[in-house]
């Protein structure tokens, strides 16, 4: 009685969690594209026409149709028959016979191990468990591992080897429901190569028990050894007959797979050319010839040159694997790529260095070449990248615990062995594999587990299984999110608020004919929503949108310019999921794109260039929706609610936000209280700015002044420049002057730049406070501009603008090193015999520096080399040398030489020789006593 209660309470619990993982709330996006194209094809037997379902570009060809027909078509009968709650009872069953079958596989034990084998089966497999097309791998996974256990592994080796004619079956059935079909061909390989080498080494081991009752009978009855000696040949060809039976069953798969979708034809014809068909055309020949009677009894009698051959393959293969990874691993040491559009920042989320990251990088290669496609969701980067996801890191405890298995137990079987290396490498390379790494650990742990001795243990084991089952009960009924990670996991049947009708209603009564853009988030059940009265533009699916239609979507949210949509496609209407963070920001900033409607779980967005007055956005929310909706799900409800009168008010319309707060004040108020700190704060502020700034009245300007601190906070330096100068033109003031000036600098327009820097400069007296605020900002953009007109060549303007520095604060740059500055900018001028230019800026600094001798002397200077240029007399250059020479003699210049020297040759020139030999007398007293030999030779 005592065993009869302790089993139940095994099967119960086991049944408890897994109804606690598998029956949660529908939230994937791309199940509901499934059901549409299984309806269209189960109406039809036809494939689907996708101009029916979308109205932009769309690849009329999708080949992933021809292994997943049959997957959409069964989730479409699921939904028919039991809606939302129908698709989650067949995610729980898909669960629960895959943990039958891996019960199976530990000869149905009840035990706290047995246990802990499938709880960790659930939490592995938690990804696999999304409802669409692959949710039918997680059965079809474990049962291939079941059969084979059925047929190779099984302690008690009945006659189960007609099972195996069941693989090709199972293997082409799954290559007309789902892609990773695949993963079960590799799965299938590898068992057999294992297999393969277990019987090549381990043969003579399998009638060893045979060759010892031989002995004995022969030792009775020596009349019966013609007997003994052919059953001891049939002992030796059973093997190789049932090893013989996997290979074909092998190539039937293989046919099987090929025959109908081609998806590995052409694989295989990529990879390898035509040369494949070669390879596959030896095989079979070698299975038919298998059939000889001789070939087993050759096998064995070889079988030690055969597996010195077989492991010889085996190390070289290895050894050039390792090579090309470490290589490869080392050329992508420094790589970035892909970014996550779901992301608001949009950064590259594969961004590192090292050989640890060139390697995660280079597994993940090997199964996505990085297109722009793939940029849209990181289910398609490494799980490295997400190991803080339940079933990433489960797993790779799954791992850590196998290898701990190899390490202190005798190896496992060889063919479990063999399939668990590519496997680590598929599991290690692309997020959505991971699970099926997750049921190999397992498949190899319960056969490890099955025959050990854990009476030990089974302490252990229990308080681990009750830890599990605590935490599982405690993540659903008080932390949801605790659950899992890669999706809010909510308790329940039904789908998630995501998916919500209202604003779907509304567009197909108001806005039937119109083009409705959608994301990927939304666009599948909006889809199978609309279906058959109006199309959408994209959904969770990429197959059909490969080209303009998809171009579009990521040029749009890449540039957050929705007006693309419009240009291109002429859609001036949106519908977008709540949790489309990227979209909400880039339609809700957008000049031309306001908020319409808003329901449980989306947002409907039109395009107008101006507002009417009477426009109202519409609120399809009943006044108890936070009631209704789960907890995880109210803060996000909430802020979406708060930000669209906050939109509104960024758009210039206080009065229409003032208007919908009024109008919907019982919702708002909730929102309030659920909406996070910011959202709330950030509503606030809004509406206090416009009221401070424009008495809440709607205006033009208020919109200019939040599109351009959204622009610079985006560091769309164009826009803010465009929007700040016409904000500029209807009102000034220094701080936003100083805001404008370093947009248009980093928009590379520096004339605009100068010319609000100067209307900065022209408003100090009448702002004096304002001024010393950003006084620093201001000298900043001057020292930009002077930066950037030195590195090109204009040092007129250079100067200039390092006059206004000096003009600025003179702290930072006074009149002497101004001067200094100008002047080294005219020795660069001289160099490049720039004579007008170099004019220009003497004269300029000139004009500021009237004073200055070495200015006059330099001015001086210019004239006599190039006055036949400048079309002056040398009349002007010895009235500045003369003047040069009187300032000096004043301010205590000591380099007086040189000053005297240019004078004196001004005069010899002009045929002034007694004033020249004055002038160079002067010069020859005052010069220093490095530089008199200069003048020996030129001695009165």
């Amino acid at each position: 009685m005592r065993l009869k209660v302790t089993h139940g309470l095994f099967i119960f619990l086991i049944l408890a969690a897994a109804f606690m993982v598998s029956a949660r709330e529908l939230i994937d996006v791309d199940v509901w594209w499934h059901i549409v194209l299984g309806r269209e094809m189960f109406a039809s037997f036809s494939p689907p026409d996708f101009g029916h379902l979308y109205f932009g570009d769309i690849n009329p060809n999708v080949n992933d149709l021809r292994y997943t027909w049959l997957g959409d078509v069964l989730l479409y009968l699921a939904y028919q028959w039991g809606s939302v709650p129908g698709l989650q009872l067949l995610r729980l069953a898909c669960v629960l016979l895959s943990a039958f079958l891996v019960w199976d596989m530990m000869d149905r034990k009840f035990g706290a191990p047995q246990m802990t084998i499938l709880l960790m089966l659930l939490l592995c497999t938690y990804q696999l468990q999304l409802v669409r097309n692959a949710i039918f791998s997680l059965p079809l996974i474990v049962a291939l591992y079941w059969i084979w256990w059925r047929c190779f592994l099984k302690d008690e080796r009945k006659n189960t080897s007609n099972l195996m004619w069941s693989i090709p079956l199972l293997l082409t059935c799954w290559s007309l429901i789902h892609g990773t079909y695949l993963v079960g061909c590799i799965v299938l390989l590898f068992l057999l190569l294992g297999e393969t080498y277990a019987f090549l080494r381990n043969y003579p081991d399998l009638h060893s028990d045979s060759k010892s009752n031989h002995r004995k009978k022969k030792s009775k009855h020596a009349k019966t050894e013609t007997l003994d000696s052919d059953q001891e040949i049939v002992v030796r060809r059973v093997p190789f007959d049932h090893l013989r039976q996997a290979y074909i069953c092998l190539f039937l798969s293989f046919i099987g797979t090929t025959a109908y979708n081609g998806y590995s034809f052409n694989l295989l014809t990529a990879k390898f050319g035509n040369s494949w068909l070669v390879g596959a055309a030896l095989v079979a020949l070698a299975l038919v010839i298998s059939f000889h009677p001789k070939v087993g009894n050759r096998l064995v009698n070889y079988r030690r040159q055969f597996l010195l051959g077989y492991r010889a393959i085996i190390s070289v293969t290895s050894v050039s694997f390792i090579y090309w990874l470490l290589r490869r691993s080392f050329e992508n040491a420094h790589s970035t790529a892909q970014i996550d559009l779901r992301s608001v920042d949009m950064q590259p989320i594969r961004a590192g260095s090292g050989l640890l990251h060139g390697l995660k990088v280079t597994l993940n290669d090997m199964l996505f070449e990085q297109t722009d496609h793939f940029f849209v969701s990181t289910d398609f980067l490494s799980p490295w990248d997400h190991v803080g996801e339940i079933y990433i890191y489960v797993t790779f405890v799954l791992v850590a615990a196998t290898l701990v298995g190899f390490a202190i137990r005798k190896p496992l079987p060889a063919s479990l062995t063999f399939v668990f290396v590519p496997v680590v490498l598929l599991g290690f390379s692309y997020k959505r594999t991971v699970g099926y790494l997750g049921i190999t650990c397992l498949v190899m742990l319960a056969v490890w587990l099955k025959n050990a001795d854990l009476r030990r243990m089974r302490v252990y084991f229990r308080i681990f299984n009750s830890f599990i089952i605590c935490a599982l009960v405690a993540a659903i009924s008080i932390s949801p999110k605790t659950i899992g990670m890669w999706e809010t996991h909510v308790f329940g049947l039904g789908k998630a608020p995501y998916f919500s009708n209202e604003c779907a209603d509304y567009v197909l009564k108001e806005l039937k004919e119109d083009p409705l853009f959608t994301t990927i988030s939304s666009g599948g059940y909006l889809l199978k929503h609309f279906y058959p009265n109006k199309r959408v533009f994209v959904d969770g699916f990429f197959a059909p949108h490969m080209g303009r239609s998809f171009a579009t979507y990521r040029s749009a949210l890449m540039e957050r310019n929705p007006d693309i949509l419009f240009e291109t496609f002429e859609i001036e209407h949106a519908l977008v999921s709540h949790r489309d963070v990227e979209w909400l920001t880039v339609f809700s900033a957008s000049e031309h794109w306001y908020p319409l409607a808003v329901d449980e779980g989306m947002v409907l967005f039109s395009r107008c260039t101006e507002l009417p007055v009477e426009f109202q956005v519409k609120m399809l929310l009943p006044g108890q929706v936070f009631d209704q909706v789960p907890s995880y799900f109210r803060t996000m409800l909430a802020n979406r609610i708060l930000e669209i009168p906050s939109i509104l008010v960024t758009k210039g319309f206080p009065e229409h936000a003032d208007r919908f707060m009024k109008e919907n004040h019982v919702v708002i108020q909730r929102a309030k209280q659920y909406g996070d700190l910011n959202s709330v704060a950030q509503l606030a502020k809004n509406i206090d700015y416009a009221n401070r700034r424009y008495q809440g009245k709607n205006s033009r300007q208020l919109k200019l002044e939040f599109q351009f601190q959204y622009a610079r906070s985006t560091q769309d330096h164009v826009k803010a420049s465009q929007y700040g100068i016409e904000l500029w033109s209807h009102q000034k003031d220094i701080e936003m002057g100083s805001q404008l000036s370093q947009s248009c600098l980093d928009a590379n327009r520096l004339d605009l730049a100068k010319l609000i820097l100067l209307d900065i400069y022209s408003m100090r007296t009448e702002h004096p406070n304002d001024w010393d605020r950003y006084r620093p900002q201001t000298v900043s953009c001057w020292k930009q501009i002077a930066k950037h007109e030195e590195l090109g060549g204009d040092y007129v303007s250079a100067y200039v603008a390092l006059k206004q520095i000096s003009l600025t604060n003179e702290h930072v740059l006074n009149g002497p090193q101004l001067v200094q500055k100008g002047l080294d900018f005219y020795s660069k001028l001289r160099e490049s015999d720039e004579t007008i230019e170099g004019w220009i800026l003497l004269t300029e600094i000139h004009a500021d520096y009237a004073q200055s001798p070495h200015v006059l002397h330099n001015l001086s200077a210019h004239i006599f080399e190039h006055h036949k240029e400048l079309g002056f007399q040398l009349d002007l250059a010895a009235d500045y040398g003369e003047q040069a020479v009187k300032l000096a003699l004043l301010s205590g210049v000591t380099d007086m030489d040189l000053l005297y020297k240019n004078l004196a040759d001004i005069y010899q020139e002009m045929g002034r020789f007694e004033q020249a030999q004055d002038c160079l007398e002067s010069a020859i007293r005052s010069a220093p006593e490095a530089r008199k030999p200069l003048y020996s030779g030129k001695q009165p």
